[in-house]
């Protein structure tokens, strides 16, 4: 009890909440159940007494309700109208009996009890101080529901309300581990969604000291302090921040210093408390002298996604650090990186305040050698929108696979003085693993541009022409650099030991000529392609042995003409095949052209259609017989001797003779054989197209006239023109003639007649001196 049993009583604080047990004795006639509805009335009593107030404030007795200055109190529990439970501090009358009613916490009520003569009704009524003035006394009656005055008021109850301790200056808010007294402090960094614990302080009239007299019931407000365009006032506020949160129900000091709790679901960069006094009617308005931050908990759902390995989408999950197989994505194609913000409570929420723009974290995501130590540029690409991110032009532009962890560091910065990177950043957790990222393409630049020769012919010093049908290859072997690149044409350095795929294979070498013309590449072998380890790039070089000829037409004569030839160099990776992805491919092939006019020969880009000519030749048997043998080349209309031939070069052992006559002459004029040269005499090149063959004079000598054939054997090997098969083909198909059918694949013959004292038809004049 505040006071004894029909004493006045005063208020132990500033809106206080306080209780009412009233008798009401029935005299006259017995009052049934619901019998009579009343209601509670108040009066301010001013100079005067309860039962005549003079001056007061209500002048005249008036309902309490919920928002007069005198009020009905709403507690949680008992609720309105429950039953009366009694207690050893009731109020009595005399010895009469009290039938116990009701608690009530609003106008009107009635007995649900009866009330018979003699004896008194108990009712208790919840009442508060609603902003009553201080110090201030406040008369109670109950009247019936009409407003009509029972027939007698032996007491009329009374409240002062209390003497206030003097008014605060300001008010204050800090953490509560600051040190007691302290007029100033910190508040940290919080979390959306979970408890925020701090200390509100009183200050004195002067603001240095707390005002440990304080009690009062205050109004909490969480304000957002982002925008500080509104001039700063005295209590340290800015019109310019807007109420984020109201904390209800509104806190109480006891002694200038209290604590309070609240939670925040969604997330703000800048936060301040604003204090005021009376909750309702502020008079006295603090601010929290430090602006906090509450931020997310975490990014949550985090995930690194594409469609396919160049096309951003939410088809495949890239978390492969295997250095083979899985899924892979191109270095800087876009791929897609979602997360949601959401706070700590537990069930978590998006905080749809966050639009931060999070840096990505990299580091080494394990013992696989796809992880490596050193990584390339992540581009996150987007930024959060109303919590959640959906990046659909996240790249990375590098090879290889990593591990990736979103940390904001900067939505809190307004924290930075007084909280830790732990307490201010937001995170996605724990880093998850993204891969494998392999090139997009290859480059491929020239570093030794080919230069041709002909084959077989190394010790002639000058050659301006190569036959057609002739194969050639490479006085300079050509060479070149393989980078492997990003989409943006950077180099991936990571593309390197296990990540490096290509192989020899990889490389692809085309031959083209202007105007197109059949090509032999059969002599084309692979090339060496090589690693430049922990650099992305590689060399390329053609095979030293490489061998290539235009396609002799054997049917059709070609005039010459000037070789226009090129080299195309492409390499691709298909090792990511079976991952059903695809090749990584030069983007622009390399084309070794000689600036346009074909690949340069070492002395010469003439082609000519060749033959070989032997002529028909005679003489004395005792001397040796020249026999005619002349390169020549179609000039376009028929065959010349090709003059600037020195260069093409047979052995005796390209040659055979055949159908001797008669047949004895076999004994004397002796074919080349494996380990003889026989009769047939050759040496050296050719000179402006013009061999030095002769048939050796018979031996044993032979006295009759006789004749034997010659032929050179100018195929590969045994076959082709089975007409005339030497123990050592020639292998210059490109120098076979039309000598018997329709096509230019025959090998040249001749017929040499000895003992005769005719003269060979390509002497004007021949004499024997002996």
């Amino acid at each position: 009890p505040l006071a004894a049993q029909d004493t006045a009583a005063t208020l132990g604080s500033t809106g206080a909440a306080f209780r009412l047990r009233m008798l009401l004795h029935v005299a006259v006639v017995n009052l049934a159940i619901s019998g009579q509805a009343f209601k509670l009335q108040f009066v301010g009593k001013g100079t005067g007494t309860c039962a005549a107030p003079t001056g007061g404030t209500p002048a005249a007795y008036t309902d309490v309700t919920a928002a007069t200055i005198i009020a009905y109190n709403n507690n949680a529990t008992p609720a309105d109208g429950a039953a009366l439970t009694a207690n050893a501090s009731d109020p009595t009358h005399g010895g009469d009996t009290v039938v116990n009613q009701t608690y009530e916490e609003l106008n009107n009520f009635t007995n649900p009890a009866a009330i018979n003569i003699g004896r008194d009704g108990k009712w208790d009524l919840a009442l508060k101080d609603n902003g009553a003035a201080a110090s201030t006394t406040y008369c109670f009656r109950v009247v019936k529901d009409s407003g009509a005055v029972l027939d007698t008021y032996l007491v009329y109850p009374e409240i002062t309300t209390t003497t206030p301790p003097p008014p605060p200056g300001g008010f204050n808010a800090y953490e509560t581990s600051t040190a007691p007294g302290a007029i100033t402090g910190v508040i940290k960094t919080k979390i959306a969604g979970s408890t925020i614990s701090l200390d509100m302080i009183a200050l004195n009239v002067a603001k240095a000291a707390i005002e440990t007299t304080f009690a009062g019931t205050v109004r909490v407000e969480v304000l957002n302090a982002s925008d500080n365009s509104g001039a700063l006032d005295a209590n340290s506020c800015r019109p310019s921040w807007t109420v984020i949160q109201t904390l209800s129900p509104d806190p109480a000091f006891t002694d200038g210093r209290d604590p309070i709790s609240f939670t925040q679901a969604n997330s703000y960069p800048n936060a301040r408390l604003r204090i005021t006094f009376p909750a309702g009617a502020p008079t006295v308005t603090g601010c929290s002298n430090d602006n906090f931050a509450i931020r997310p908990n975490t990014l949550a759902s985090f995930a690194v996604t594409d469609t396919d390995w160049q096309t951003a989408g939410t088809v495949r999950t890239l978390n492969n650090t295997g250095a083979a197989g899985g899924n892979v994505h191109k270095a800087g194609r876009p791929f897609t990186v979602r997360a949601d913000a959401v706070n700590g409570a537990g069930t978590p929420a998006v905080t749809t305040n966050y639009t931060g723009t999070p840096a990505a974290v990299l580091s080494d995501c394990g013992a696989s050698s796809a992880c490596l130590a050193t990584f390339g540029t992540f581009t996150l690409g987007a930024s959060f929108v109303a919590g959640q991110l959906t990046s659909n032009v996240a790249d990375y532009i590098e090879a290889g696979s990593f591990a990736l962890q979103l940390v904001d560091a900067t939505f809190a910065s307004v924290d930075n003085a007084d909280s830790t990177p732990l307490e201010r950043e937001i995170t996605s957790g724990a880093a998850i693993n993204v891969g494998r990222f392999v090139p997009d393409h290859f480059d491929v630049t020239s570093v030794t541009a080919p230069v041709l020769r002909t084959f077989n012919d190394a010790a002639c010093a000058t050659r301006s022409f190569t036959y057609i049908g002739q194969r050639f290859g490479y006085a300079t072997i050509p060479a070149a650099m393989i980078a492997a690149k990003n989409s943006s044409g950077g180099t991936t350095a990571n593309y390197t030991g296990a990540l490096w795929k290509l192989t020899n294979a990889s490389a692809s070498q085309t031959f083209a000529n202007s105007p197109v013309m059949p090509l032999d590449t059969a002599g084309i072998a692979a090339p060496t392609v090589s690693e430049t380890a922990g650099t992305g790039t590689g060399t390329y070089a053609a095979n030293a042995s490489d061998a290539i000829a235009f396609v002799r037409d054997n049917a059709t004569p070609q005039a010459p003409f000037n070789s226009n030839l090129s080299l195309t160099l492409s390499v691709s990776d298909a090792a990511e095949a079976g991952a059903s992805q695809g090749t990584i491919a030069t983007a622009t092939p390399l084309v070794f052209n000689g600036g346009g006019g074909g690949i340069a020969f070492d002395s010469g880009a003439e082609f000519r259609y060749g033959q070989a000519r032997l002529a028909n030749a005679s003489g004395p048997g005792n001397i040796d017989v020249p026999i005619a043998l002349r390169m020549e080349y179609r000039t376009g209309t028929g065959f010349a001797i090709n003059v600037a031939d020195h260069c093409t070069a047979f052995v005796p052992k390209n040659f055979v003779l055949s159908g001797h006559n008669p047949a004895g002459f076999s004994g004397s004029m002796v074919t080349p054989s494996a380990g003889s040269n026989g009769n047939v005499s050759i040496s050296g090149n050719v000179a402006a197209g013009v061999a030095n063959l002769r048939l050796l004079k018979p031996s044993p000598a032979f006295a009759a006239p006789a004749t034997v054939r010659i032929c050179l054997d100018l195929d590969i090997a045994a076959g082709g023109d089975t007409s005339c098969q030497a123990v050592t083909p020639a292998n210059k198909l490109h120098l076979q003639g039309r000598w018997s059918g329709a096509n230019y694949d025959k090998d040249p013959g001749a017929t040499a007649t000895f003992g005769l004292h005719g003269q060979p038809r390509n002497f004007i004049f021949f004499r024997e001196n002996y």
